[in-house]
């Protein structure tokens, strides 16, 4: 369901393309786009022939959508369907075979001049059946003429009609127009322009439709036609008062947007009578000086953006002089306080305290100067900005965010009934009191002089705060990056101290999780009582004593220079991870580096470490050790970043995974770079690994996966019984998937059912076994490739001026996807070849080798038979 809605999607936003340039670099995105570019069934609405063109000669789609352009006749003739078409390029001869498959004529304002009658005749003859017509008035009226005339069925007229009024003289025949249709079941809209205003206004009992349409259009002014003489408005600054006053005394609106910067509104308000049709009006108007008022008796819905104003009544409007502001009462939907152009909105004291909102999802407040709210509503956004000296109390039980945005001054109560976030964006004197028992985040970033009170949050975050009080019962997790305090201790489960430089009051003692982050040159010493897991990470000349603590999980990462001592007798897990000149003073008999879950670990007589388990099990860079693997089975064994290591196997592992490991062998000498690593599992994965050497010690590897690595190797040992008299062969197994991607100078000596062979560019590797089934190749690239092995199914893919040699009798099929210059050369008989997105690719039989009898053995069999 997921895959059909998101094709769709792409294939809506292809039709908003208005040149092939855009879609042709749209298609090469991904394959997705590509598929949906073909499963259009119509055109996108290009702005030139050109385009339209090409568009379907590239991808033959069902319908054509002229867009109102001249489109040549010998692409139309071999459409299914036409859309938009602008009949005025064609000729009388092309019109027999155009109309029948012709839904929808469009001609545009630029070919309103009138048609010959005979194209429309034609038309009505040969069409089957048309939705909908876009012409001027004159040539709507000639060609409601000719159908009438015409014997075509009534229900054939089209349904949709949309008809432009050039001159005022028309309207005043749209009468004769309105008889001409009687019988016709049509919609029609009629578009009004500047020239056609009639002298008296717009008579609207006759049937109007609204798709897509306008009443009336110019420079910067819109009406669209809405349904039965219901009109919305949309007005901007450089329409004179008079063009408005005109316009809406003959279209009388049921909506009004205005756009009011620079104009000089008085008298028009003065004089607007609107009355009752007014149901929904737009303001957007940044004039303190005005003082008018204006009563529109249906006013529903309101949105302003202006300096000051005032809904009174349900029913009424009153923008008034800004000091003159005492109520605020919204219906419905987003109220906002903008800021003007020179100073900042001034609110009084004896502002109403309780705002009566209705249906309020969101509140803003921009740039408001003393003001006390308590808001009690269900909002799910409030933002406030720019605002000074303000009150705000909150008791809201669905808010869930709140963002206060360069602020000074500011006193706000929040009584929690619910998880919910606050943030605080470059405030300044600012205090927040946080009540209830609903746990709260809190973000502040670049704040000074920040109090924050409260009894319970989840979390707080201080990023480039200063000078910052606290007094709070406790708190979840506490992340302080680049900060200053004053007064107060702050009591966590988890502190996250990031880039400090001062004193920071968070007592540790408390805290059961510790991060040290970005910390230079820096002197870290504290008790941590309850502390069980202390992380360290991109910390540098930094010395840390721990002392009184419970760390049970020491964690040092990326680390430079850093010392660490106290008591760490409780240390059970010690992790590191690309430190350099980093010391811990451990317990010598401590695991190093060594992570795992249910693990048990001891000391044996050679001071190695041993592991027994049989669960999942991650070794970490176990450094210049040895370790021995015991026990039945392992489901899973992990080795990351580890380097010289003897590591000895006592039991099978089900699946072994390598990461950035280096020279892991199974015996003590590590001069020998070539020293094999023997192993019993089912399942390896190597991920950017050096020099492994792996030797199978039984038969049961199944799938090989290996990515990045280099001078890596996999070889079948001989048998163990090295007391039998006679050599014992090589044992054999067939994996069944082999899979290598980018990897340089590595041996295979295995055979394999699938083989998966990604070499990339410049890098080489050598398989030395055999591929039983089949063998995927992958950005092969500009050489010759002969291929023994007995496989029945090969799949090449991005390879590039390259030639195969396939000597295997059972090959079936061959498949190449995206190749370039590639010959396939086959030795089988009846080969299937599939080939996608391919250049210069093919695929050829090999000749068959005739032997021939050398003349000294041809010459002794003669003397034999004689």
């Amino acid at each position: 369901m997921t895959q059909s809605l998101e094709m769709v999607y792409l294939m809506n936003v292809i039709l908003y393309f208005e040149s092939t340039k855009t879609l042709f670099t749209f298609v090469r995105v991904s394959k997705k786009c590509f598929d949906a570019t073909k499963s259009l069934r119509v055109n996108p609405w290009f702005t030139t022939p050109e385009h339209v063109v090409k568009f379907y000669q590239k991808f033959q789609q069902d319908t054509i959508n002229c867009c109102g352009l001249l489109i040549p006749p010998t692409i139309l003739v071999t459409a299914k369907v036409v859309t938009n078409l602008n009949p005025s390029s064609l000729a009388d001869t092309d019109i027999p075979q155009i109309a029948p498959h012709t839904k929808s004529i469009y001609i545009p304002l630029d070919n309103y001049t009138g048609f010959k009658k005979t194209i429309f005749t034609l038309f009505v003859q040969s069409v089957n059946k048309m939705n909908s017509v876009i012409m001027s008035y004159d040539n709507f009226k000639a060609f409601v003429t000719v159908f009438r005339e015409s014997s075509t069925p009534l229900q054939f007229f089209p349904k949709r009609c949309l008809v432009n009024l050039l001159y005022a003289s028309q309207h005043s025949s749209l009468k004769d127009l309105v008889k001409l249709l009687d019988g016709l079941e049509t919609e029609i809209g009629f578009v009004y322009h500047k020239s056609s205003l009639p002298d008296k206004k717009i008579d609207f009992k006759y049937p109007f439709y609204s798709y897509k349409m306008s009443l009336i259009m110019y420079q910067n002014g819109i009406i669209p036609l809405l349904q039965h003489g219901s009109f919305e408005i949309v007005l901007y600054e450089k329409d004179t008062n008079e063009t408005l006053l005109d316009l809406l005394d003959k279209a009388v609106p049921s909506s009004l947007s205005l756009n009011c910067n620079g104009m000089s509104l008085h008298s028009f308000f003065d004089g607007l009578k609107l009355g009752k049709y007014i149901n929904k009006l737009a303001v957007v108007m940044h004039n303190r000086t005005l003082n008018c008022q204006i009563e529109f008796e249906g006013l529903k819905e309101l949105n302003l953006e202006c300096s000051g104003c005032t809904l009174t009544q349900s029913k009424s409007l009153v923008i008034l002089r800004l000091d003159s502001v005492k109520t605020i009462n919204v219906l419905k939907g987003d109220w906002s306080f903008f800021k003007s152009q020179n100073e900042m909105v001034r609110m009084w004291e004896n502002l109403n305290t309780q705002l009566p909102f209705i249906n309020l999802t969101t509140l803003e407040l921009h740039a408001v100067k003393t003001i006390r709210l308590n808001i009690q509503q269900k909002l799910k956004l409030f933002y406030m900005t720019y605002c000074e000296n303000c009150i705000i109390e909150f008791n809201n039980e669905c808010l869930n965010e709140f963002v206060f945005q360069n602020n000074k001054e500011m006193r706000i109560t929040l009584r929690a009934m619910k998880e919910q976030r606050l943030y605080f964006l470059k405030c300044d004197r600012s205090t927040l009191r946080v009540l209830g028992e609903k746990s709260v985040k809190l973000f502040f970033d670049t704040c000074i002089n920040l109090s924050v009170f409260g009894v319970k949050m989840s979390e707080i975050v201080f990023l480039r705060c200063r000078s910052v009080d606290t007094d709070f019962a406790r708190c979840g997790i506490i992340e302080v990056a680049e900060s200053d305090f004053g007064y107060g201790t702050m009591v966590c489960d988890k502190a996250i101290l990031n880039t400090i430089e001062t004193y920071v009051p968070i007592d540790l003692d408390e805290s059961e999780e510790i991060v040290l982050v970005n910390l230079n040159n820096f002197k870290f010493v504290n008790s941590m009582k309850r502390c069980q897991r202390l992380i360290i990470n991109n910390c540098k000349g930094c010395e840390l004593s721990l002392l009184n603590n419970s760390v049970q999980q020491l964690i040092v990462k990326n680390s430079d220079n850093v010392h660490i001592e106290g008591d760490l007798d409780n240390v059970v897990t010690c992790k590191t991870s690309r430190n350099t000149n980093t010391t811990i003073d451990l317990d010598p008999t401590k695991i190093v580096e060594l992570e795992s879950e249910d693990l048990e670990t001891f000391e044996d007589l050679t001071g190695s470490e041993s592991l027994c388990s049989k669960n999942n099990v991650k070794l970490t860079k176990m450094n210049d050790k040895t370790l021995f693997i015991r026990g039945d089975y392992y489901r899973e064994l992990t080795f990351t970043e580890m380097e010289d290591c003897v590591l000895i196997f006592m039991c099978q592992v089900v699946s072994l995974k390598m990461c950035d490991c280096v020279h892991l062998t199974s015996n003590n000498d590590f001069s020998v770079a070539s020293n094999p690593l023997f192993i019993r599992c089912k399942k390896v994965e190597l991920l950017r690994c050096d020099n492994l050497n792996f030797k199978m010690l039984s038969n049961e590897l199944c799938e090989i996966k290996m990515r990045d690595c280099t001078k890596c190797s996999f070889v079948l040992a001989q048998s163990s019984r090295v007391w039998s008299n006679t050599p014992t062969p090589y044992l054999e197994t067939s994996l069944d998937n082999l899979e290598v991607y980018n990897c340089r100078m590595c041996s295979i000596n295995l055979k394999t059912k699938r083989l998966v062979f990604d070499n990339g560019v410049d890098k080489r590797i050598d398989y030395i076994g055999k591929c039983l089934e089949t063998m995927v190749l992958v950005g092969l690239t500009k050489g010759n490739l002969l291929l023994n092995a007995s496989i029945s199914e090969l799949f090449l893919e991005k390879c590039f001026d390259i030639t195969f040699s396939v000597k295997s009798a059972r090959l079936k099929s061959v498949t190449a996807n995206m190749c370039k210059s590639v010959t396939v050369s086959v030795a089988a008989e009846n080969v299937e070849f599939i080939q996608s997105e391919c250049v210069d690719t093919l695929i050829k039989k090999i000749p068959p080798v005739v032997r021939r009898t050398p003349v000294h053995v041809y010459m002794r069999r003669r003397d034999v038979e004689n």
